[in-house]
């Protein structure tokens, strides 16, 4: 979860589970490219 605590920008391109479970809040402050529809 670092990694995503770091970024900036996130880019999904595939719909694993370990992306279905992440806390949206943690989220909000992102720029989200989201290929799958699954932060959505």
């Amino acid at each position: 979860m670092l990694a995503l605590q770091k970024a900036d920008i996130l880019l999904v391109l595939v719909d694993h589970d370990e992306f279905i479970e992440v806390d949206r809040d943690a989220l909000k402050e992102k720029v989200i490219i989201d290929t799958r529809g699954i932060w959505r």
